[in-house]
């Protein structure tokens, strides 16, 4: 028997598709024409684009950058980070470091003129300044916000090579452990007029004592722990006038009114209390307390004058 053919065609034979590409000298012209036609208005657009960037910045120019009548640095407020006034950092200062000029110190800025981040950076860079904040204030201000190094003692050192009380070759540090060196007047007006006390190490490690880094060595820790609590115990019955670290667990303080006295690195509320004790005990005799060892609980070795 004879197989009956049928005209159907296989998926294959469906699947198969012709592609034909047809290229004249007429074509590519009109295919260039589109082309060029397409660059002409992205070439335009460019244009008109750069065209009102150019204006814009022109107008933003002479509204803004150079309107001093309205936007002429007019005043520069300094102050905490927690609104108070700064003890010491001052206008003069800020207008010597960063050149900031109000016009009625002859400044003939706007505000826009002055890069805020390169003042924050000068700031930050003087030694008296922990940390700082600049911004702009419309229409005319500068605000500066500021957290300032307290001095609290001088730092001397004869293996270092720190002098103490001496503003080119001695340090201070602050309450944080923050060692500085005194640039500016009124820091030096400030520890004259307190007259801090002295943290003195004869023999102190290399590298113990780096300015705008906080101490780490023990021992000028404790002794800044001392300069703290004898603030907050003596009161007005005496200052403190020198600390000198002895050794690994002894210091040794001096008082304005000569009295020696013997601290240990641990306990010092309790020395601290019986110091102050002490002291009173003195002066409720009509003596005064010339040495005592605090470091002993009990048969404290006191001489008295």
């Amino acid at each position: 028997m004879f197989q009956k053919k049928t005209s159907r065609r296989s998926r294959k034979s469906r699947d198969r598709m012709l592609e034909l590409r047809v290229n004249s000298p007429r074509i590519l012209m009109f295919e260039s024409l589109r082309f060029g036609g397409k660059l002409l208005k992205v070439g335009v657009l460019m244009l008109i684009v750069g065209a009102l960037a150019f204006f814009a910045k022109g107008a933003w120019e002479k509204l803004f950058l150079h309107n001093v009548s309205e936007f002429g640095l007019a005043k520069i407020t300094i102050h905490t980070m927690e609104g108070e006034h700064t003890e010491f950092l001052s206008e003069m200062r800020v207008s010597q470091v960063t050149g900031l000029v109000t016009r009625k110190n002859g400044g003939e800025k706007t505000i826009f003129q002055f890069d805020s981040d390169k003042i924050e950076k000068t700031i930050s860079a003087l030694p008296e300044i922990a940390e700082v904040k600049v911004t702009r204030r419309l229409p005319d201000r500068f605000e500066i916000k500021v957290k300032e190094r307290i001095p609290v003692a001088w730092l001397a050192s004869s293996s270092l090579g720190l002098v103490e009380k001496d503003f080119e070759r001695g340090l201070l540090i602050d309450r944080e452990g923050v060692p500085f060196r005194c640039e500016a007047k009124s820091i030096a007006n400030f520890v004259q007029e307190e007259q801090i006390p002295v943290i003195y190490g004869r023999e102190l490690p290399a590298n113990s004592i780096v300015p705008g880094q906080k101490v780490t060595h023990e021992g000028l820790s404790e002794a800044l722990c001392l300069v703290a609590g004898m603030v907050k115990t003596l009161g007005d019955y005496d200052h403190l006038d020198y600390v000198i670290i002895k050794d690994e667990i002894t210091l040794e303080a001096t008082t304005r009114n000569g009295t020696r006295a013997v601290f240990s690195y641990f306990d010092q509320k309790r020395q601290l209390d019986n110091f102050l004790k002490l002291i009173i005990h003195a002066r409720d005799r009509g003596e005064q307390l010339a040495s005592a060892n605090l470091i002993p609980y009990r048969l404290v070795p006191v001489k008295y004058r």
